[in-house]
């Protein structure tokens, strides 16, 4: 596999203004990670790349990509930051895809937030547009691309060179003029993206950049409400202001923007009166949207303990004894039972040597007695007399036989001392197979150690029951499942991912009809179109409320199976006119 630096690369995901840009992975963090290339090599241009690893990799807010790392690798700067899910703001623009106003509306609080939270740290971006905003799955804005970003209080030299009718669109009076810029800089661009957003047109078009740049310094686009009737006057009076030709009219500082935009979700003015109920809902949903990522409810994907995965074939084994016999200690004797009677033959062994050692000790002890004590000495015959007659001695029968010399017995050798038995062999190990899973990002925890499946491990582990925690954390779907297995020593199991492939559900209203608040399995999701939501197979329960305000129980209940690689899609219509369908297509890739 191809890496930069520690990073290894698992696949192209773009190529940027600077270069390439890869999808990679950190294999110490275990994390997804993006990484772009700078290839140019005017100097220019590798200064903007140098300074937005600077600039964005000390703005640390839940709105603004994070960046990791930036390093070279052969001479190419690279840029490490977090991979980010969903899509850029300007393809849903461009594609005048159906998003309800609450829902724009959360785009633009965070959207502000991040701007304002950069302003405060002196950091002007110069660059804000749709194109460098990103739209998570989960409905959070984060704010991309400070490669031409500077400090308030220093000046900067960097031209906008290439410059498009894409971005001329959302330059400022002072910018075309060529004056310093600051925060309020920032604001003016932010207007134009709100107002592209709301209408799905920019305030400013031509074809040429000249004419842009004339409307811009001269002209002032129509009012919101104008073209688009269901924006409140005051979000129209809110993107006004920050068009302003004069900077000193503009939002200043970026805070009081952001306050604004909270108020108006506060209140969530229609378009002629306050509803409190939707208020209600709206304010749940910005909540759900916008709170810190410590705090904020698991609305947007399934806790890891609720979802549940139901398999109809075991893992597959390499022999074919009963796990859950050996797991409970049936069918063979337990290790503490032989244990124990290989410790009685020891103890057994050393008895019997101990007495050898002892009678063999007495014995010698005798031995040595018996040799020095003193030998009993035969009686001596008397000389005859001579007064005495002596009568002749027999003649022998036969060849006289040497006298045998007196035996003594000797004593007996000592024993050989037994030798102590050999230790036993130690057990055998045994063996646990798993793997490659089907997602390389999938992991597998056992026994303290941490393994990524992205291919077949086979673990040497003492006999004995083990815990496998099998799990994916990606930002669109995250999933964590445990099971048991047993090893017995000598013999190898293999255990199967139980993480299936997710499937995804869309829910959304029928062509002009009004939209719906979308509570899934009981936590609310946010308002339909709820598009591409990633969910662990199986049956899930859809909710659909009004947004004009939130009752007892839904207008619409709906049971809907996701199946794996398979996109789910719910068309309703709470006004009753047509029927409710569901439907289902090949997921795409994600």
């Amino acid at each position: 596999m191809q890496t930069l630096g520690k990073y290894e690369i698992v696949e192209k995901i773009g190529v940027g203004g600077f270069g390439v840009v890869y999808k990679g992975f950190d294999p110490f963090i275990k994390r997804p990670v993006a990484i772009k290339t700078c290839s140019a090599e005017d100097t220019e241009t590798r200064e903007r790349f140098r300074r937005e690893g600077e600039i964005a990799g000390n703005l640390q807010h839940r709105n603004i990509v994070t960046v990791f790392e930036f390093g070279f690798e052969n001479d190419i700067p690279y840029l490490v930051q977090e991979f980010l899910s969903g899509e850029d703001l300007d393809r849903k623009i461009k594609r005048n895809e159906f998003v309800p106003l609450p829902e724009k509306i959360l785009w633009l609080v965070q959207i502000a937030r991040g701007l304002a939270f950069a302003h405060e740290r002196g950091i002007v971006h110069r660059d804000i547009k749709p194109g460098n905003v990103r739209i998570l799955d989960d409905g959070t804005a984060k704010i991309l691309d400070f490669g031409i970003a500077k400090l308030a209080h220093q000046p900067s030299n960097l031209t906008q060179a290439g410059m498009t009718l894409g971005t001329a669109a959302y330059l400022a009076p002072e910018q075309i003029r060529g004056q310093p810029v600051d925060p309020r800089t920032d604001v003016f661009s932010y207007g134009v993206l709100a107002y592209e957003l709301l209408a799905f047109e920019r305030p400013f078009r031509a074809a040429e950049i000249s004419a842009i740049f004339y409307k811009i310094l001269h002209e002032t686009p129509p009012s919101l409400a104008a073209r688009v009737p269901d924006v409140p006057v005051e979000l129209d009076r809110i993107v006004a202001r920050c068009l302003a030709k004069d900077p000193a009219r503009r939002w200043i500082p970026t805070a009081e923007l952001v306050r604004a935009l909270e108020g108006l979700i506060q209140r969530r003015p229609g378009a002629a009166t306050i509803d409190t109920t939707r208020t209600k809902i709206a304010t749940r949903v910005a909540e759900a949207a916008t709170a810190p990522a410590a705090v904020r409810p698991a609305a947007e994907r399934p806790a890891l303990d609720e979802l549940e995965f139901h398999h109809s074939e075991a893992a597959p084994r390499v022999h074919s004894r009963s796990m859950a016999t050996t797991a409970f200690g049936f069918g063979r004797p337990k290790r503490w039972t032989r244990w124990l009677a290989l410790s009685a033959l020891v103890a057994a062994v050393f008895a019997i040597g101990a007495v050898w050692l002892g009678q063999a000790g007495r014995l010698a002890r005798v031995g040595d007695e018996a040799a020095s004590a003193p030998q009993p000495v035969a009686p001596v015959a008397a000389a005859p007399s001579a007064a005495a007659p002596q009568s002749p001695a027999p003649a022998p029968a036969g060849p006289a036989r040497p006298a045998e010399p007196a035996v003594t017995a000797a004593p007996e050798p000592a024993p050989e001392p037994v030798a102590a038995p050999p230790p036993p062999p130690p057990p055998k190990p045994g063996q646990l197979v798993v793997g490659p899973a089907w997602h390389p990002e999938i992991e597998l925890r056992v026994a303290g150690r941490r393994l990524r499946l992205d291919r077949q491990h086979r673990l040497e582990l003492p006999a004995g029951a083990y815990t496998l925690t099998f799990s994916l954390e990606t930002p669109s779907y995250a999933f964590r499942r445990e099971s048991r297995v047993r090893l017995d020593e000598g013999e190898a199991e293999r255990a199967a991912v139980p993480i299936e492939r997710p499937g995804r559900l869309t829910v959304q209203p029928h062509l002009n009809t009004p939209g719906g608040i979308v509570r899934l399995d009981g936590q609310m999701a946010g308002p339909a179109p709820l598009r591409g939501r990633w969910l662990a197979p199986g049956e899930h329960r859809v909710e659909i409320f009004p947004v004009s305000g939130m009752t007892a129980t839904p207008v619409l209940s709906q049971a809907v199976t996701v199946r794996s690689e398979v996109e789910t899609v719910l068309t309703f219509d709470l006004a009753g006119g047509q029927v409710t369908q569901v439907r289902e297509r090949p997921a795409p890739p994600g």
